[in-house]
């Protein structure tokens, strides 16, 4: 996560962005608050974030509402054995039933690009990051957007526990919106994002 958050970093200086606003999907979201938990909230006017992952995925004992270490596992081994047969059988809850599958498509190649090590890395560092201590540092004003039917990160553990947790946030959710809302919602989400940016 400290790699992922350190290439935004290099973007930013590298650019000498200011007054920027972040916004995160999924992963992206913990890659947002570790930018902003390791190189500080100077650059950074406002948060956005998507469908996140935090606070914290895994199930432990002073976590005891999070997923099983084992399922996790268990979907790296298969991710390992048939990558595309992984994607292939989760991409349709990522979506509305509606969608397309020629956009189902674009995003499963897309997915694709990505080395199977970086893959499987990525997944791990996700599943088993705790953001519960960096979200209530946030000091920007920030909008959390989750769908109500996101399979991948359900609601209740990820996006109601995040905005709870960061003080300046707003959460809105979206009925029915599943993890892919940035593609089934999107004029929706461009609306309420520039309405945020606005305020």
């Amino acid at each position: 996560m400290d790699t992922l958050a350190g290439d935004v970093g290099s973007v930013m200086e590298q650019l000498d962005l200011r007054d920027a606003t972040l916004v995160g999907h999924s992963l992206g979201c913990a890659e947002s608050v570790r930018y902003l938990t390791n190189h500080g909230q100077s650059r950074v006017r406002r948060l956005v974030l998507i469908a996140p992952t935090t606070p914290c995925i895994l199930k432990s004992a002073d976590n005891p509402d999070g997923l099983d270490p084992q399922f996790f596992a268990g979907m790296r081994a298969a991710i390992a054995k048939d990558f595309p047969g992984v994607i292939a059988a989760n991409m349709r809850p990522f979506v509305r039933p509606e969608t397309s599958q020629a956009l189902l498509d674009w995003v499963t190649a897309m997915t694709q690009q990505n080395s199977l090590k970086a893959i499987i890395a990525c997944n791990r560092t996700f599943t088993t990051a705790d953001f519960r201590a960096e979200l209530p540092k946030i000091t920007l004003p920030t909008l959390v957007i989750q769908g109500a039917a996101d399979v991948s990160a359900p609601i209740e553990l990820t996006g109601r526990k995040t905005a709870a947790l960061i003080p300046n946030a707003q959460f809105k959710v979206y009925e029915g919106a599943p993890h892919g809302l940035i593609y089934t919602h999107m004029d929706r989400l461009n609306a309420d994002m520039l309405e945020f940016l606005k305020g």
